[in-house]
């Protein structure tokens, strides 16, 4: 399990599907399996291996992902500050650079990874697509369908320079078309999200397919919401969940992505739902197995019976 979490946060950051009609494409490694790059089924060389393996992927593996995201970046193209590495395409084409977080590659939030050009932050999608050119000096994660961004701010180092912070500059909230968004007077209904002390209007929507698929989930929220917040402290009010789709089919991703988001508007669990609505998986985080719905709710019902046995006390009750 952790040989799976490494692999797939040091190198292959997609959750893609790979296509059937597309040609195999392995990875091969050098010098005692230190350096890592990327062949196809001749033994033509795509990627030289030139990038540091150090989470140990074998020689031989089948690369299963559309995006190819590697430690550091080839020499003829200068590394950008803040950034994680490089990521090509499986014809060996680069895309981008990889905006640095938690120490490896940005991970991809409602289907957008930060990129950085000319340091500058933007936004790629699932297929390398640069939907949001870089722009801002920073840019937040998308979350519930926004993100900050900022000019002007910079990094300053705290705790001994071991941690960095964001500070000063102008900033905004961006949609996800990088558009700058106005926020609300006041906030007109629940489904509306408080960012920075300021409310912004509920930026869903749905198609009929969209809306069935939705409410797989919504029929349950009471369920699913008592397993959420029962080791919640102190007691929350309301204890509700809100489930949107996030990410839509692509050419290499034939699902619905659906986040579960609590009371604040914070996601706690990753769905994902196949391209003709009928199979409904749950993932821990982008990359895992898929379990299937009826079989990841069986076990988070044991769970939470299980806590609230040893934790008696706990004021949101898990009612089956």
């Amino acid at each position: 399990m952790i040989k799976k979490l490494i692999t797939f946060i040091l190198i292959v950051f997609s959750f893609s599907v790979f296509a059937q009609n597309e040609e195999m494409l392995f990875y091969f490694t050098k010098n005692a399996g230190e350096d890592i790059g990327v062949k196809d089924n001749n033994g033509k060389i795509i990627i030289p291996a030139k990038f540091w393996n150090y989470s140990g992927i074998e020689d031989g593996s089948v690369v299963e992902d559309n995006l190819l995201s590697f430690l550091g970046c080839p020499k003829n193209i200068k590394p950008e500050k803040q950034t994680f590495g490089c990521v090509f395409d499986r014809k060996g084409k680069y895309l981008y650079q990889t905006f640095l977080y938690d120490n490896g590659p940005d991970f991809r939030e409602e289907g957008y990874q930060r990129t950085v050009r000319n340091n500058k932050v933007g936004y790629a999608n699932r297929e390398g697509e640069i939907v949001i050119q870089p722009q801002f000096d920073f840019a937040s994660s998308f979350n519930y369908g926004y993100a900050r961004v900022c000019n002007g701010c910079y990094w300053e180092n705290i705790d001994d320079k071991k941690h960095k912070r964001i500070v000063g500059g102008n900033w905004w909230t961006i949609n996800k078309q990088g558009e700058k968004v106005t926020p609300l007077s006041k906030q007109t209904q629940t489904k509306d999200v408080k960012i920075d002390d300021k409310y912004y209007s509920y930026p869903f929507s749905y198609s009929e397919k969209e809306q069935k698929i939705l409410q797989f989930f919504r029929q349950q929220m009471k369920l699913l919401a008592d397993i959420r917040y029962v080791n919640v402290y102190p007691l929350a009010t309301p204890k509700v969940l809100y489930f949107e789709i996030v990410e839509r089919p692509s050419k290499h991703f034939p699902f619905y992505a659906v986040y579960s988001y609590d009371n604040r508007k914070i996601p706690s669990d990753k769905f994902l739902v196949s391209q003709g609505g009928k199979s409904f998986f749950h993932i821990y985080y982008e990359g895992s197995e898929k379990t299937p719905f009826a079989q990841w709710l069986q076990g988070k019902i044991q769970w939470a019976r299980e806590y609230q046995q040893k934790n008696s006390d706990n004021p949101n009750k898990f009612i089956e």
